[in-house]
């Protein structure tokens, strides 16, 4: 009986081996959730900033659409578009696009447009047109 007993008690709890394994498996599989964590969180910040760069994009498009369409202007020998009139200097201040190119076209309309960069650094390329109005 006593002989039983002692085997019994030796059989309880985990042997130096089991623990080992456990914490090393425990600790790989740490690992491999750490790095899926900061890849997806790595993914998460470049999604946000490709959306706030094309929110950007579309705001500064609907400020020029608006500027374009409230304000006559015409195109000069370089093709180049010039806003007219009294309120020239102010739209072309908060005009968000640099340099816009035009094309004269049918009954005072003019193609206004930009191609180019904006933005820091290297900047992103941004295609852009509207329709003007000369005052003619």
């Amino acid at each position: 009986m006593v002989n039983s007993m002692i085997k019994y008690s030796q059989k309880k709890g985990f042997t130096l081996i089991e623990l080992l394994v456990t914490i090393s498996l425990m600790g790989l599989f740490s690992i491999f959730a750490l790095q899926m964590f900061s890849d997806s969180f790595v993914l998460q910040l470049n999604y946000k900033k490709q959306n706030s760069d094309f929110f950007e994009m579309s705001v500064k498009s609907a400020i020029a659409d608006k500027l374009i369409r409230e304000n006559s202007g015409s195109c000069n020998e370089d093709n180049l578009f010039v806003f007219n009139g009294l309120s020239a200097d102010s739209s072309r201040v908060h005009f968000p696009f640099p340099e816009l190119h035009c094309e004269p076209g049918k009954r005072g309309e003019i193609l206004v447009y930009y191609n180019g960069k904006i933005g820091s650094g290297n900047g992103f390329p941004v295609g852009w047109s509207g329709i003007g109005y000369t005052d003619e």
